[in-house]
């Protein structure tokens, strides 16, 4: 049964090779996947930057990754290619709303092993 928590220091390696594996898992071609790698690293600083959570199996290896980032108040959501914005926070009558931080869905990645096993939807409940 797959886990989540927060990243750990020193993982940006690993997650880093997970999110190329994933991306390569559904068929682009090594020269997009080249010229996609500055895009597709995880850096060390971003483990604390991002809220980066992982999930893990039971003998504690990755199985994917999903962030989740603060988004501008004067950003719009049609500014923001391919991201999913969540606005957090209360209406005065204690409803939701938008009146807390917005956010948005950053990277989802899972380890081709692990894609249909429910890693992904239990990241994105968990992000």
């Amino acid at each position: 049964m797959a886990k989540t928590r927060p990243a750990r220091p020193g993982e940006a390696a690993a997650l880093t090779a997970l999110v190329r594996r994933s991306k390569a898992h559904w068929g682009y071609g090594a020269a997009f996947l080249a010229a996609c790698a500055p895009e597709l690293r995880v850096r060390e600083e971003e483990l604390t930057a991002r809220r980066i959570v992982v999930a893990e199996n039971g003998r504690g290896e990755l199985l994917g990754l999903a962030s989740l980032e603060d988004v501008e108040a004067s950003e719009d959501a049609e500014d923001i290619a391919g991201g999913v914005n969540i606005a957090g926070g209360e209406e005065a009558d204690g409803g939701p709303g938008r009146g807390g931080r917005t956010a948005r869905l950053g990277l989802l990645f899972v380890e081709p092993s692990a894609i249909g096993r429910g890693v992904g939807r239990l990241l994105y409940l968990d992000t």
